[in-house]
């Protein structure tokens, strides 16, 4: 796997279940993280953000990680969609 994707957020959450459903549509590969589950709270506030969705794109190629705030689906594009 070159590259996990997960998203951070939860369903009573509007923007967070944009987010989840444009990824779905755009047959992006993502691991959600509910952030009501302890487990998963713990391990996003390491990034601290304020608020949901954040959507973490870990390049284990490149070695980089790289952090989406929110969602907007032009920058979900730049991010994920491959240039043509």
């Amino acid at each position: 796997m070159e590259k996990e994707i997960i998203l951070y957020g939860n369903d009573r959450c509007k923007t967070c279940v944009d987010a989840k459903i444009w990824l779905q549509e755009n047959s992006i590969p993502f691991i959600m993280k509910d952030v009501a589950d302890e487990a998963n709270l713990q391990q996003f506030r390491k990034y601290n953000e304020p608020g949901i969705p954040v959507l973490i794109i870990k390049d284990y190629k490149q070695k980089t990680e790289t952090k989406v705030i929110s969602f907007n689906s032009k920058s979900y594009e730049k991010m994920l969609k491959p240039k043509k």
